[in-house]
């Protein structure tokens, strides 16, 4: 877990394509997960 503000970096090795990360985590005031929120993140691998 990260506090506010604070990055983290992952490496994982995915084949040429287009993908989607998603943050599960719930949001403390509103309950819902911070997907529902707007973090979504589409990109690409080349």
């Amino acid at each position: 877990m990260l506090s506010t503000g604070q990055t983290n970096w992952v490496a994982i090795d995915l084949e040429p394509g287009y993908y989607v990360a998603l943050c599960f985590i719930t949001d403390p005031e509103s309950g819902a997960p911070h997907a529902m929120l707007g973090m979504i993140e589409l990109f690409e691998v080349v």
